[in-house]
C-alpha cells in the first residue's frame, strides 16, 4: 500500500528540515519529531520504541491490527519489530511530538543500572524482546511517572525560550525514566490474579481508566457504582483488582490526592471550612478528622507552619 500523507514533519535534533513522507523513511538513531498532520494513510518506522505526545487533535494508529488514539494530555508507545499504521483524515492538522529510542540506547541504558538486558526488559507474559516487552496502550500523562516526564519534555518543546541541550544526555535519560515506569508497570500487571495474559491487559486497562477517572475528579463527589460504569467493572472486581495493582482501594487513592491539595490549600491562607467545601467534605469537621488521621495533626495546626 502507497504511503500518503498531507502535512509535514519537522526533525529537531539535527537540521530543521521539514520532510514530506511521500515514501517511507528510515533514521538512523534517537531523534524527536515534530508533526502537523491532515490526512495520512502510511506505515511507520517500527525499528525503534516509538513516543507520541499530541498536543492539539487526536493520533490515531492501529497496532497489530488493533485500534488506539490518543489526546492531548496523553503519550502512546509501541514497542519495535510490531505492525503500526497511522490512518486519518483530520479538519484541522493534528499537531505533536514523537521520540524515537532505538534498542541499543536502552541496552545500554540498561548496562549502565548494572542490569543485564533480559533483567531490565524483564517481561511477566515471558513474550520474546520483539512481542509487546512493554504493553501498548495510550497512557495518561498522570498515569505515571513516565508520563509526567513526558510532559516536562512537551512543555520544553512548546516553549519560545532558546534552549541548549545535550542530547546525548537527553536520550540517555529519557531511556532510564522509561525502563524504570515501564518494569513497574509491568509488575503491576503480573499483579492482577488472571492466567491469561490478554485478561492481565484488558483488566489493567480498565482499572487505569478507573485510576485516571479519580485523578481527574477527586475533589467531586462520585460513587464506587460510577467508577465501576468507567472501568466496566462489578464493584467488587474493581476493588480488588484496583488494590491489586495500586496497593490501595479507590477511596484510599481519592483521600490521598485530597490530603496532598488541602495541604497546599492550608498553606496558602484557605480556612479549613473553604478548604472542606472544596474537595467535598460533607462539612468541616468530617474533613478535620478525615486529615488528622491522615496528616497527624489537625488542619489548624498545620496550617500554622505557613
Amino acid at each position: 500500500m502507497a504511503a500518503l500523507i498531507k502535512g509535514t514533519v519537522a526533525q529537531l535534533t539535527t537540521e530543521s528540515i521539514n520532510l514530506e513522507w511521500s515514501a517511507p523513511q528510515f533514521w538512523k538513531g534517537n531523534e524527536i519529531k515534530h508533526s502537523s498532520i491532515y490526512s495520512i494513510d502510511v506505515s511507520l518506522d517500527s525499528t525503534r520504541y516509538h513516543f507520541s505526545i499530541p498536543y492539539q487533535g487526536c493520533e490515531p494508529y492501529l497496532v497489530n491490527g488493533q485500534s488506539y488514539f490518543v489526546e492531548k494530555g496523553d503519550y502512546f508507545m509501541f514497542n519495535p519489530q510490531q505492525s503500526v499504521r497511522a490512518e486519518g483524515q483530520f479538519a484541522e492538522a493534528v499537531k505533536g511530538y514523537c521520540i524515537l529510542l532505538t534498542e541499543a540506547t536502552v541496552q545500554s541504558v540498561a548496562q549502565s543500572l548494572q542490569e543485564s538486558l533480559a533483567t531490565a526488559l524483564e517481561d511477566p507474559f515471558h513474550l520474546s524482546w520483539q512481542q509487546q516487552a512493554f504493553m501498548v496502550k495510550t497512557y495518561s500523562f498522570k498515569e505515571n511517572a513516565f508520563g509526567q516526564y513526558l510532559k516536562q519534555i512537551q512543555q520544553m518543546l512548546l516553549s519560545d525560550t532558546e534552549q541548549l541541550i545535550d542530547w546525548d544526555t537527553f536520550y540517555y535519560e529519557l531511556a532510564q525514566a522509561f525502563l524504570q515506569t515501564h518494569r513497574q508497570i509491568a509488575r503491576e500487571i503480573a499483579a492482577i490474579p488472571a492466567i491469561q495474559a490478554a485478561t492481565r491487559e484488558e483488566a489493567y486497562r480498565r482499572i487505569t481508566l478507573a485510576h485516571a477517572y479519580i485523578q481527574d475528579n477527586y475533589t467531586q463527589s462520585f460513587s464506587l457504582d460510577q467508577l465501576s460504569k468507567v472501568a466496566l467493572l462489578s464493584k467488587f472486581h474493581l476493588i480488588r483488582l484496583y488494590r491489586a495493582v495500586y496497593q490501595q482501594t479507590p477511596y484510599q487513592t481519592v483521600l490521598q490526592l485530597r490530603m496532598a491539595r488541602a495541604k497546599q490549600l492550608l498553606l496558602t491562607n484557605y480556612s479549613a471550612t473553604e478548604v472542606a467545601y472544596m474537595l467535598s467534605f460533607s462539612d468541616r469537621r468530617a474533613f478535620s478528622k478525615a486529615f488528622k488521621k491522615w496528616v497527624g495533626m489537625t488542619p489548624s495546626v498545620f496550617a500554622a507552619k505557613r
